[in-house]
């Protein structure tokens, strides 16, 4: 049985903080850095692998982790209304709007990678319009 083709990319997904988060005093003392770095993204970085899967875009954590359960989620095709890239330095944020927000993924080198997203997402609408105008 053939299964579909995954597509993956090493990625960091930005896990959003709560709103009503306030950076401890005591990190912008002892860690400057990571307390701007928080306040400048309103979220921290999470490293682990972003794929592209037959109906929806996934991602699970990779490595290791400090506290906690490693973090793994799904996002149907169908919930996506739009790609958008933001080019950094050495890197580039992958910035998806859907359903229910936005959701940043970060990579590098991606192109080839956005580019099948794009198609997949295309690819799904069409299906789903097919569908519809069959019922």
């Amino acid at each position: 049985m053939n299964e579909p083709k995954t597509h993956m990319i090493p990625a960091a997904w930005l896990s959003p903080l709560p709103a009503d988060y306030k950076i401890p005093f005591w990190r912008w003392i002892l860690l400057p850095t990571s307390a701007w770095m928080l306040h400048r993204s309103r979220g921290q970085w999470v490293g682990g692998e972003f794929s592209i899967r037959s109906n929806d875009v996934h991602f699970a954590q990779k490595g290791l982790i400090k506290v906690g359960k490693t973090v793994e989620w799904s996002l149907p095709l169908t919930q996506i209304h739009s790609i958008d890239t933001k080019k950094g330095f050495a890197s580039e944020t992958i910035e998806i709007r859907h359903t229910d927000g936005l959701t940043k993924i970060m990579t590098v080198r991606a192109e080839q990678f956005i580019d099948l997203l794009r198609t997949a997402i295309s690819m799904d609408r069409k299906v789903a319009n097919q569908d519809h105008s069959h019922s």
